[in-house]
Parts: structure tokens; C-alpha cells; sequence
């Protein structure tokens, strides 16, 4: 990863429905991963993050640009 690049995965809560944002990082990079793309009907128990059950980030949103945009990048 470069260090001056931002890398974020989304994730949807599955208490709130909404979706959360990961930044990932070398210690983080797998769990956060495989919560982003953890698809609902495969899996027996969801990644837990900060005491809440995540699923796959496209079930909240599958469109994360406006985020993108939000967040400074232009490309």
C-alpha cells in the first residue's frame, strides 16, 4: 500500500443497516476485506468491527463515488 494514499472498503452494519466506512491498513487489511465483501448467504457469522456485525458494503451502497468525492479525490 502506498502511505500517502487513503485506502477505504465500505461495510454495512448489520444492526443499523448503514454503511460503514474502513480504512484499511496493514493490520487491518484482511478482516476489513473480507467484511466489505462478505456476502450474507455465505457465510455462518458475520465479521465483527467495534462490537457490530458487518456484511457486504454493497448491500447499504453499492456506489461509493459520492464519498470518494466527499473525501477529496477528483480522479
Amino acid at each position: 500500500m502506498q502511505q500517502n494514499k487513503m485506502v477505504i472498503v465500505e461495510a454495512t452494519s448489520i444492526v443499523t443497516g448503514e454503511t460503514v466506512y474502513l480504512e484499511l491498513n496493514e493490520q487491518t487489511c484482511e478482516d476489513y476485506l473480507q467484511a466489505s465483501s462478505s456476502l450474507p448467504i455465505l457465510y455462518r457469522s458475520s465479521p465483527v468491527f467495534d462490537s457490530t456485525p458487518m456484511t457486504d458494503g454493497g448491500i447499504a451502497h453499492s456506489m461509493p463515488v459520492i464519498e470518494a468525492y466527499r473525501r477529496g479525490d477528483e480522479t
